[in-house]
């Protein structure tokens, strides 16, 4: 097969050079055709990744979630310019080696097992699987997502552990969730438009719209998805968590048990638009900040995007 291989090397802190020369040595033990090709910035592996549609059968991660985000949204936009049916659609490989590593988890994709995940693109063994799409903040043309989008505290938490410079995985999330918990998030006034017509407005401080089940190394945000049953799972907190019991409901996401707390709905969705009245929605999709300073998000599910070697 005719690989690109997008290595991020500032993936998990700069942790990653040595886990890509394994992947390197692994490649070479095979017959296939690769290209490396490394990142050195932001928006690197978005551009590689949508050149490589029509150039390659799989395009390889090599990173975190970032990584992933990116490549996937650089692959299926231009697959969608190019109106590909999904057996013309490159695949997604993906050697797990960031923070938090969350869709990979969710695909039970080891990254420790270097010559399994190559074995698999060997055996073409892969799952058709759906995405989010959502437009917004620094998206104004739409972005993809395979995992998941959060607004209001989940994107406040990640965005906190990332200043954690020496801290990594699961620690980092979990000093940064106390320290946005010290710094008690307000409720943000939101409108919830959905696909027939009707609207909902809550008071809300968390948000959180599903592909995938996990986000920021520990948290199930939305408990129950399933990557391939053409819906997003949409988890949010409906009326204001007063700050005596938000401990206690935070740590209720590490299980998922949020989505049986009387704060919080939960539904399947297809598409919603997501105002808010003060431009005050923070938010991320994947790890990946959107904007701090929202006004409004519109989000959509693409059945059968993408396949993943898994």
């Amino acid at each position: 097969m005719n690989c690109l291989l997008i290595m991020n090397q500032n993936a998990n802190k700069g942790k990653s050079v040595k886990i890509h020369q394994e992947i390197e040595k692994a490649f070479q033990n095979t017959e296939h055709d690769y290209v490396i090709r490394q990142t050195t910035g932001a928006n690197d592996a978005r551009e590689f990744a949508y050149e490589a549609v029509g150039n390659y059968d799989i395009i390889v991660a090599c990173g975190g979630d970032g990584t992933v985000n990116e490549i996937v949204d650089g692959m299926l936009k231009r697959c969608e310019e190019l109106e590909l049916d999904i057996k013309d659609r490159p695949k997604l490989a993906i050697f797990p080696i960031g923070r938090g590593n969350d869709f990979a988890w969710m695909m039970d994709i080891d990254g420790d097992d270097i010559e399994l995940i190559v074995s698999n693109i060997t055996n073409n063994k892969h799952k058709v699987i759906d995405a989010g799409w959502c437009r917004g903040g620094r998206f104004p043309d739409g972005a993809f997502f395979i995992n998941g989008l959060g607004i209001g505290f989940e994107p406040t938490v990640n965005y906190n552990a990332g200043k954690y410079k020496n801290v990594s995985g699961s620690m980092s999330y979990i000093m940064a969730l106390f320290h946005t918990l010290i710094h008690y998030p307000l409720a943000m006034n939101i409108t919830i438009k959905n696909e027939d017509g009707t609207s909902e407005k809550v008071y809300s401080q968390q948000l959180s719209i599903g592909n995938g089940r996990r986000m920021g190394s520990s948290f199930l945000m939305s408990p129950k998805a399933i990557v391939d049953d053409g819906l997003l799972d949409f988890v949010y907190a409906y009326r204001p968590i007063p700050r005596s019991v938000i401990l206690l409901v935070a740590l209720k996401f590490f299980k998922g048990k949020q989505i049986e707390d009387s704060h919080f709905k939960m539904r399947r969705i297809k598409s919603l638009l997501i105002e808010s009245e003060l431009n005050n929605m923070v938010a991320h999709i994947d790890g990946e900040m959107i904007g701090t300073t929202l006004n409004h998000l519109e989000i959509k599910v693409r059945e059968n995007a993408i396949a993943i070697i898994c």
